[in-house]
């Protein structure tokens, strides 16, 4: 039963039984290993936007009160 929690473009069912399985190259491994790096990345940074905006709105708020 898929999970509904995940995006559907993820092609990730959340049963991993039920998922075909395949043999990654090194090639394919290295470039994955790439990408999730990226994300965390991007991830991060999002964090630390957040985090700055948060910190505002707490400032904002502080003002008005």
């Amino acid at each position: 039963m898929p999970d509904d929690n995940l995006p559907q473009e993820s092609g990730f069912s959340g049963n991993p039984e039920s998922e075909p399985t395949q043999d990654l190259t090194r090639e394919e491994l290295e470039q994955a290993r790439a990408r999730v790096a990226e994300l965390e990345t991007l991830v991060a940074q999002k964090d630390e936007e957040l985090a700055k905006a948060n910190a505002r709105i707490v400032e904002l708020e502080q003002t008005v009160t």
